[in-house]
């Protein structure tokens, strides 16, 4: 997928488990074996809450499939026989009601880049808004080499994060700019 980002063009790679040359185009399907967004049936706020994954960096096959081509379709498929049936597809697509999905693509794919692009990373084994250890630090291939489970360490990473970060050179904004990704905080 061809993504714009401030002065190139950058390529980024998904692989899809299935695409369908469909009616307008593509669809592209990634198919999920987990839970959907906690079951909500509510359109408007299962959108929502997959509005805020994509911001956090999570959930971005749909609007990177979405953007593959004129016309294209990405789509998330829960197959887990315990998901409704109202809850068993997401999709994203050329529809300009999806524009907020693809801005939160966007702001989340431009963070990490600028973030690779300074050579800056910030440990993520506290969670910016609560202060507590992310679930993904339960699964990390690198956990056993993390300060993960040091609380003076989450503390110190938690008071840097309160007291402003980083300054305000590229390195530092880019370092911000990771450390904020799906806060909200989209400037």
């Amino acid at each position: 997928v061809e993504v714009a980002t401030p002065g190139a063009t950058r390529t980024l790679h998904f692989r899809a488990d299935r695409v369908d040359r469909v009616p307008g185009g593509l669809r592209i399907t990634d198919y999920k074996t987990g839970k959907t967004l906690k079951d909500v049936r509510n359109d408007d706020k299962r959108r929502a809450g997959f509005r805020e994954k994509i911001a956090a960096g999570l959930s971005l096959q749909a609007p990177a499939y979405a953007q593959l081509a004129a016309g294209a379709e990405g789509r998330l498929l829960f197959v887990k026989p315990e998901v409704t049936d109202d809850s068993r597809v997401f999709r994203v697509g050329a529809d300009p009601d999806d524009a907020d999905l693809q801005g939160a693509f966007e702001g989340a794919v431009g963070r990490v880049l600028a973030a690779v692009d300074e050579g800056t990373f910030v440990p993520r084994f506290v969670d910016p808004a609560g202060g507590e250890e992310p679930a993904s630090c339960k699964w990390c291939e690198v956990s056993l080499a993390c300060l993960r489970g040091d609380s003076g360490a989450r503390r110190r990473l938690a008071d840097w994060s309160a007291e402003g970060g980083p300054g305000a050179d590229p390195r530092g904004r880019a370092l911000r700019g990771i450390w904020e990704i799906g806060g909200g905080d989209d400037d």
